[in-house]
């Protein structure tokens, strides 16, 4: 089995190594967009979900960007090491890589610009690539620190993505004028049970990608807290979030030590 591209044409290829820099450094970009915050000081709305609203985030789950873009760091570094530039594995995800980074601009970029139809679309079609360079990843073997330094940072950038969308759906919701009452926690209870499905979907597909349930995990946990110490108030909203962290975790533990013959990609 060929896993270097120096086995196959006996030389590095730079061009995938390129491609792949230039998709790291746009959601790199588009992660530092995500950080800013308005000349008042206070972060965008349209990025956390407004705090009155049932399905909004606190924005402290907004750090996630941080770790995120420091090990899309590492994973340049690693890019362009003696391991990783030849590496045809991480030159698989050149194409999703780059869709993915420049969603990820569109989308921050839309959001600050109040656009929640745009936000909406460019952040579904970013979940749909970020996917794409995930089970790449995941389907070719490699040594536990490269999975650690070329993984990781892809990894969050889904889960929280995953997350972030469903925060969006609660921009939606307060665009169309809803009010807070039984039948929009109905709706957020079931939108939590659909994230909670697609991440369990995506733990049986994407072999020991843990990034993405940690990822998942950061933004629904902070869901949750909002629910508990933020208006709307709702003990069952945030119990209903930290029991999908629950299973999102065991889904993904159960996923890590299947044989990889079991593991199904996505074709």
């Amino acid at each position: 089995m060929v896993t270097n591209a120096h086995d196959a044409t006996h030389g590095p290829r730079l061009l995938p190594a390129v491609l792949t820099s230039f998709a790291a450094a746009l959601v790199i970009a588009g992660s530092i967009l995500a950080l800013r915050t308005e000349p008042d000081g206070r972060s965008t709305g349209a990025l956390f979900g407004e705090s009155g609203l049932l399905l909004g985030n606190d924005p402290r789950a907004f750090w996630v960007w941080w770790a995120i873009i420091a090990c899309l760091v590492v994973f340049l570094v690693w890019q362009w090491s003696a391991r990783g530039r030849p590496s045809m594995r991480l030159a698989s995800i050149g194409g999703p890589g780059i869709v993915a980074g420049l969603t990820q601009v569109a989308w921050v970029l839309s959001a600050r610009a109040g656009a929640i139809v745009a936000t909406v679309t460019w952040l579904g079609l970013g979940v749909i690539s970020l996917c794409l360079v995930s089970w790449r990843l995941a389907k070719q073997r490699a040594r536990w620190l490269e999975h650690l330094c070329t993984d990781t940072g892809w990894g969050l950038a889904l889960g929280f993505c995953c997350v972030q969308l469903l925060t969006s759906a609660g921009v939606v919701q307060a665009s169309l004028g809803l009010s807070l009452d039984e039948a929009d926690l109905v709706v957020a209870i079931g939108a939590y049970a659909v994230l909670v499905a697609a991440a369990l979907g995506m733990a049986g597909r994407l072999y020991r990608q843990f990034a993405v349930a940690l990822g998942l995990v950061w933004g629904l946990g902070w869901m949750g807290w909002h629910r508990f110490t933020a208006e709307p108030r709702s003990l069952l909203l945030g119990g209903t979030a930290w029991l999908g962290c629950l299973l999102i975790v065991a889904g993904f533990g159960a996923s890590g030590v299947r044989r990889r013959a079991r593991v199904q990609g996505l074709e």
